[in-house]
């Protein structure tokens, strides 16, 4: 009875955060417009776009490679083989990315946010951090459930 009543638990605390990263939106958006200048909304909505695309460009698909192959290795050094050399390579791509985005803050800050350097330069240190949350988070939603790890 205890493992039922667990379960059940955890199924409700799994519905209610999935709840409450559903309606943060809808929460957050009233919250922005009443704090926030029209130019500074204007620069949250650029910075959450820029940092939904940086990744999809920067992690070259790797994500969803890994999402393909891993699941076919039998064992736990194949699956850490190719797990170290899909999160190296993103590393290095989303790293490059970054420090472009890092040293052309200048122009990427004149074009996108009225020249202000400071939020471009920070805009890339959270695009490398989402990189990299987007790879653990493919790696751990997708992967994990599926991989079959028989012992060597």
């Amino acid at each position: 009875m205890t493992e039922s009543k667990l379960l059940i638990q955890r199924i409700g605390l799994v519905g209610a955060t999935n709840l409450l990263l559903g309606l943060s939106s809808i929460i957050l958006l009233p919250i922005l417009t009443k704090i926030l200048t029209i130019a500074d909304y204007g620069v949250w909505a650029q910075i959450s776009v820029t940092v939904a695309l940086v990744p999809g460009i920067a992690t070259l698909g790797l994500p969803f490679t890994m999402t393909r192959f891993l699941p076919s290795a039998r064992t736990k050094e194949e699956i850490q083989e190719i797990f170290y050399s899909i999160v190296f390579i993103i590393l290095i791509s989303s790293g490059l990315v970054c420090l472009l985005i890092y040293f052309f803050s200048g122009s990427v800050a004149s074009i996108l946010f009225d020249n202000n350097i400071l939020i471009v330069k920070i805009l890339s240190l959270i695009s490398f951090s989402e990189c990299l949350n987007a790879t653990l988070n493919s790696y751990f939603d997708r992967v994990v459930k599926v991989a079959k790890v028989q012992p060597a």
